[in-house]
């Protein structure tokens, strides 16, 4: 009996000396090739957010107030203008004396108009459509996830009035929202918040995963678990990245509903975003949010809507959503005012 056990252990023993050398293999041959490099989540202990003149405590960064500044790439040479409250528009916000019909837009880099000039952003070609009764304030930021679209509604869209909030969103958003730093020149610290039962609580050193745990995420061959992961998660909707995700769109859409606010969720394309989505519709409609899905008409659009060598949406890109918007808000009667469409 005594030799039975002794054998099974040193079977046990063997497997198991088997399987780590082969994961160090794999790891050793991955770094050699340089082969999925890691890039996973940044946690409250890892570091300390850095003095910057765009740092803002509330959601993380915004641009510095009353600027104008200008970003010349291979692909575009645009200027982004910014105003008192830091965000891109050449109007200051007020709400005392804005127009009464009012939609606050929270979103990335996408939403925010990387590449093209301030009137080219579709959030101003939706304001210019829809007349002198409708101000559209642009609150996005580049490099914002899902979680800082949740800090800048509780920060800074409610007290703009808004009669509609719309969320773009690109998938790379949910990687963001799993991270307490964002490396923008200095490591800058951001609204990240976790799940404890079932409620969204701030993120901090006490409730992220311990450190052995990011350790291995933080190997290739965790990075290419992640990325796996990512991948399946277009289709279903598993693991944390999912669910915590998940939670903040329910909590975006329940705050909005709290306050008496219609809200619509967007979701946009990436150039670089080949694999299809189909997670989103069939989630999105599970938890009865109003959603639109833009992956399948921004694919199948004239050419050219994103830039050459960049993953954002050229002119033609911002004009092709802002037609699907007003006619998604007019169809479905988001706001109070008769059918409008900006013509082609």
């Amino acid at each position: 009996m005594r030799a039975k056990a002794k054998n099974t252990c040193l079977k046990v023993c063997i497997l198991v000396t088997t399987l780590v050398t082969a994961l160090v293999i794999a790891e050793v041959a991955l770094r050699v090739v340089s082969l999925f490099p890691p890039d996973g989540p940044v946690y409250p202990d890892e570091h300390v957010g850095d003095t910057h003149d765009q740092a803002d405590a509330k959601i993380g960064w915004k641009m510095p107030p009353s600027t104008t500044s200008t970003e010349e790439t291979e692909d575009f040479s645009a200027t982004y203008t910014s105003n008192e409250q830091g965000f891109r528009d050449v109007d200051n916000f007020d709400p005392e004396n804005d127009p009464p019909q009012r939609i606050v837009f929270l979103g990335d880099s996408m939403t925010f108009g990387v590449g093209v000039e301030d009137d080219e952003v579709f959030v101003e070609q939706i304001e210019k459509a829809l007349g002198g009764n409708t101000r559209c304030y642009n609150l996005a930021m580049s490099g914002f996830g899902v979680a800082q679209m949740l800090a800048t509604l509780r920060a800074y869209a409610y007290d703009l009035q808004p009669d509609l909030v719309v969320v773009p969103f690109i998938i790379d958003d949910l990687n963001r929202s799993l991270s307490a730093f964002r490396f923008r020149g200095v490591w800058m610290q951001k609204p990240a918040f976790a799940i404890e039962g079932d409620k969204l609580v701030p993120l901090t050193a006490e409730n992220s995963p311990p450190k052995f745990l990011r350790w291995i995420s933080r190997t290739h061959l965790g990075e290419l678990r992640r990325r796996v992961g990512n991948r399946v998660t277009r289709t279903y909707p598993i693991g944390y990245r999912w669910k915590l995700n998940r939670k903040l769109f329910q909590t975006i859409h329940d705050e909005c509903r709290a306050a008496g606010v219609p809200i619509l969720f967007v979701h946009l394309l990436a150039a670089q975003d080949s694999k299809p989505a189909p997670v989103f519709a069939k989630e999105f409609q599970d938890m009865g949010i109003p959603f639109l899905d833009l992956q399948d008409s921004i694919r199948a659009g004239i050419p050219g809507l994103h830039f050459e060598h960049d993953w954002h949406f050229t002119a033609a890109g911002h004009a092709h959503i802002a037609r699907e918007l007003l006619d998604y808000i007019s169809e479905h009667q988001l706001l109070s005012d008769e059918d409008r469409s900006i013509a082609p």
